[in-house]
C-alpha cells in the first residue's frame, strides 16, 4: 500500500499536483457530514485563497475501531494544488474547522 501511495504522489508532483490527507473516519457522524458537504469544501477553498485547489472525500468509513483490509484506506478528505503550500494551506485550515466543530 505504501509504495502505492508513494509512486502516485510521485507521478503527481511530476505533474504539478501536490496532495495532502485529513483523515475523517474516526469523527461523529455530524462533523464527518459537515465536513463533506460541498458548501464547507467550496468555503475551505475561498478561504485559503489559492486556486485551483480540488478537494474530495476518499476512502470507506470503518466504525468502531475496525481495522480496514490490507490496501483499503480509512474514511479521509484528499487535497489536491497546484503548489504544495496552497495544499498545506487547505489542510491546516479544515483541521482548524474540525476543531471548532468538535
Amino acid at each position: 500500500m505504501r509504495i502505492r501511495d508513494q509512486f502516485i504522489r510521485d507521478e503527481n508532483q511530476r505533474s504539478g499536483i501536490h496532495t495532502e490527507e485529513i483523515e475523517i473516519n474516526d469523527l461523529p457522524p455530524m462533523v464527518r457530514a459537515t465536513v463533506q458537504a460541498r458548501d464547507f469544501l467550496t468555503t475551505v477553498s475561498e478561504l485559503t485563497g489559492a486556486h485551483g485547489i480540488h478537494l474530495s472525500v476518499k476512502g470507506q468509513l470503518f466504525e468502531g475501531g475496525n481495522k480496514p483490509p490490507p490496501g483499503v484506506k480509512r474514511l479521509h478528505l484528499l487535497c489536491e494544488a497546484q503548489s504544495r503550500q496552497d495544499a498545506i494551506n487547505a489542510a491546516r485550515e479544515i483541521r482548524r474547522n474540525i476543531e471548532e466543530v468538535v
